[in-house]
């Protein structure tokens, strides 16, 4: 994903060495940014969904240039060899979110995560990695104004009886939040009507309808910013720990359960 926008000189023969880096991102990459990656992540009774698509973008800098699009996982799965603690994570935004995601890992593996003051650890990490790309790049990524987002499952003894679902809002000059979903968060695709659907999302839901809503949420949001947004990835940890990462065949169901619910919605208006 890009942090940066280029000066085009204004004229027809357009060379790549032509273009030369700025400090803030054109309205129209920062447009897209908003645009890109949708996240869903829902509590239910019995446990927590994680849903993302698996398209990554990263924009060109003007309408001269084509994109650079990839396909990949979006979900990140770590857990301790003891199974005391867990975490899965998406990120929404730019590099600085993979950063923020990738320190949070790191603060587990090491021990420099502290169970007892999540919000202040998820926090930290955050706020460590704007500073991270601030020393290393000399950019303030304040001036990209892309919004950051890193949607977490937290899991396993150390974290609690339950697992949690956190939301952690990434900015710079120290000003990162964490705040713990009780019911339902929406990261990225700003604008697109597929968030409609989060509406159907209720906290004593099963998970197993959560599911159904969230890849409908996420294949629909492919319909509405097929540029932007393409195929999609689910997770869940039930209430007693376990984790679960969706095969391809439960993935297939899910799609086709997608299409029934759209083939009814359209009958309703025949």
């Amino acid at each position: 994903m890009s942090n940066l926008a280029l000066e085009i000189p204004a004229q027809s023969n357009l060379q790549v060495a032509d273009l030369q880096p700025r400090a803030v991102l054109s309205k129209e990459i920062l447009d897209l940014l908003r645009r890109m990656t949708i996240l869903v992540g829902a509590v239910g009774k019995d446990g927590i969904v994680l849903a993302a698509d698996k398209k990554f973008l990263q924009p060109a800098p003007c309408s001269e240039l084509l994109h650079d699009m990839s396909g990949g996982r979006k979900i990140n799965h770590l857990e301790s060899e003891d199974k005391e603690w867990g975490i899965v994570y998406a990120f929404a935004g730019d590099e600085v979110a993979k950063i923020a995601g990738d320190a949070i890992k790191a603060n587990l593996k090491d021990g420099s995560f502290v169970f007892s003051d999540i919000d202040a650890s998820l926090t930290d990490a955050a706020n460590r990695a704007v500073s991270s790309y601030t020393n290393r790049t000399g950019r303030n990524p304040d001036l990209q104004s892309v919004p950051r987002h890193l949607i977490a499952i937290l899991y396993g003894k150390k974290f609690g009886i339950q697992p949690s679902l956190w939301r952690v809002n990434i900015q710079s000059n120290n000003c990162s939040t964490a705040l713990n979903i009780d019911e339902l968060v929406i990261a990225g695709a700003h604008g697109n009507f597929a968030r409609f659907f989060g509406r159907y999302c209720m906290k004593d839901s099963s998970v197993e309808r959560l599911e159904r809503i969230a890849a409908h949420m996420v294949l629909k949001a492919h319909d509405y910013d097929s540029l932007a947004i393409e195929g999609f990835h689910i997770v869940k940890v039930t209430n007693d720990g376990v984790f679960h990462e969706m095969t391809r065949a439960e993935e297939d169901e899910l799609r086709q359960k997608s299409a029934e619910l759209d083939r009814t919605m359209t009958t309703l208006f025949d």
